[in-house]
């Protein structure tokens, strides 16, 4: 699972602020891993009342330079799922541009395709679907580590819905969002992004 949280610009495509994933292997979940890093611009307010870390809160932070190869090494030939998982994408592809996914997963195509259920806020079906207990308090809705984490657990619902384990290939047609060219569509994508 992952989720980036940015600086939140309106006029051109975020910077990095902070990275979580949350590995999921055999159907287990590992803990987040987080990075949170300073960005070459400054957090927006818009993007401070998102995610909550002020300019002061990353002024002492390392450059994403420092943790790339930790972020790159981690991740891998891993397939990342995320909740409209495009928008993570873009952040990445800009930060690691010889990082090259073949595919990902979209919960929230995922969500859509499999649960009668149309909201589309992380947020709200966490909470109608039971997965926010036992986060600890620390951890804020919309910050990174809360959304890798309840990503995760949604992965898994969803995974396991209807009475059955779904297999991959079943997710895949259902949440998957190809990048036949990685690196050229998610920068287009991320071009396009003002959030």
């Amino acid at each position: 699972m992952i989720d980036a949280q940015g600086t939140a610009p309106r006029t051109h495509p975020p910077d990095l602020v902070e990275l979580s994933a949350v590995s999921i292997e055999d159907g287990i979940m590992d803990r987040p891993v987080t990075w949170r890093v300073r960005p070459k611009e400054r957090i927006s307010r818009r993007g401070h009342k998102v995610h909550g870390i002020s300019n002061a809160d990353v002024a002492l932070c390392p450059p994403f330079a420092a943790v790339a190869e930790a972020v790159r090494t981690y991740f891998g030939d891993a397939i990342p799922v995320g909740h409209n998982v495009r928008t993570s994408l873009g952040v990445m592809a800009r930060k690691l541009p010889d990082w090259r996914p073949v595919e990902a997963l979209d919960t929230l195509r995922l969500v859509l395709s499999t649960l009668d259920i149309r909201e589309r806020r992380l947020s709200v079906l966490a909470e109608h679907l039971g997965l926010t207990g036992n986060i600890p308090e620390h951890l804020r809705p919309q910050g990174a580590t809360w959304n890798a984490l309840v990503t995760a657990r949604l992965f898994v619902h969803l995974a396991n819905n209807f009475g059955r384990q779904w297999t991959v290939s079943e997710l895949r047609e259902r949440g998957q969002w190809l990048c036949p060219h990685p690196v050229s569509r998610m920068q287009l994508l991320g071009e396009r992004l003002t959030q």
